[in-house]
């Protein structure tokens, strides 16, 4: 067995909620990667593939297949949020606005159908759990990456995690919107060894009908980190890959595409773009979440032939891509 020298912090007072950690993961960056998702995003795409990474918040999560029925919850619960519903199925009711977040569900529930949706590390914690890995990141030119949510809305949190896994030699990814203030962005840019920031629309207004906010920050950062990007030496590959996901009738169009595109080729340097395809398989989350699902039903990611045509339009543009 081989044993991993000891981590070491100046200080690890920061700490973070993470909802998930993702092992041999191989699209978050290059190599094979751990990557541990952070709870809390100041954007609300209807699209999120994470939606427990939305609130900043440490909830309850409730799985009814899981549910046996006992009612211990019921009982334990002080605040009135969960009752016993006399129905066909006899399923819970969980008013999730009633819920204080106590905790008491959650220690009574024999069959973990009611669960906290994370759990609060320490950068020293966090940075330990992913370095588990670091023999495969060896082999195969990988790293750790941090995703959400929003990262970058824990730069403290990110940065102290980052440090201890650069003094290894680690390779560091982040995934973000690059919502977020400038302060954040130049306080990671010396710990991060690449963005892989996500462009979802190109026009302002729509932006902000569909992520509830504006672009303009996004585009400054963007522009922000391609600028320090283009001094860097190129033969360490790309700091900076914008990716775009692929939303039916909201991200997909040609129009915004080429966008994207026109911004994208007009920054410092090189800087390749990636199409996300749709990914259909979220529903679940938001059901366990007591959340509605805007695309409720969907099964289908886009078709190959309409995602080489909008590739098409990025090289057109200028863009190199993916």
């Amino acid at each position: 067995m081989r044993l991993l020298p000891e981590l070491h912090m100046d200080s690890d007072k920061s700490a973070g909620l993470v909802f998930d950690i993702k092992r041999f993961a191989l699209h978050d960056g290059p190599g094979i990667r751990s990557t541990a998702f952070l709870k809390g995003c100041p954007l609300r795409c209807p699209w999120c593939h994470n939606p427990e990474g939305l609130d900043s918040r440490s909830l309850i999560w409730h799985t009814d297949s899981q549910c046996i029925r006992c009612w211990r919850c019921v009982s334990s619960c002080t605040a009135g949020a969960l009752t016993a519903v006399d129905n066909e199925e006899c399923r819970l009711g969980f008013d999730r606005a009633k819920c204080i977040r106590c905790g008491n569900c959650v220690e009574v529930c024999p069959s973990g159908a009611l669960r906290w949706d994370s759990r609060e590390y320490s950068a020293l914690e966090l940075a330990e759990e992913l370095l588990k890995d670091e023999v495969f990141f060896e082999s195969s030119g990988g790293g750790i990456t941090l995703s959400g949510g929003e990262p970058m809305a824990m730069a403290d949190f990110v940065q102290d995690v980052f440090k201890a896994c650069r003094d290894r030699g680690v390779h560091t990814a982040i995934e973000t919107s690059l919502y977020a203030p400038l302060e954040a962005v130049e306080r990671l840019l010396p710990v991060v060894d690449l963005f892989l920031a996500d462009f979802k629309l190109a026009a302002d207004g729509e932006h902000r009908r569909y992520t509830g906010a504006g672009n303009r920050r996004i585009l400054d950062n963007m522009t922000y980190i391609a600028r320090i990007a283009a001094q860097d030496d190129a033969s360490q590959g790309p700091r900076l890959i914008v990716r775009v996901p692929l939303i039916p009738g909201m991200t997909d169009a040609e129009d915004n595409i080429a966008g994207i595109a026109r911004f994208v080729s007009g920054l410092e340097g090189d800087v390749p773009v990636e199409l996300l395809n749709f990914n259909p398989l979220a529903e679940s989350k938001y059901r366990t979440q007591g959340m509605s699902y805007r695309f409720l039903g969907s099964t289908d990611s886009l078709p190959a032939q309409h995602i080489e045509h909008l590739k098409s339009v990025l090289r057109r543009n200028g863009c190199r891509v993916l």
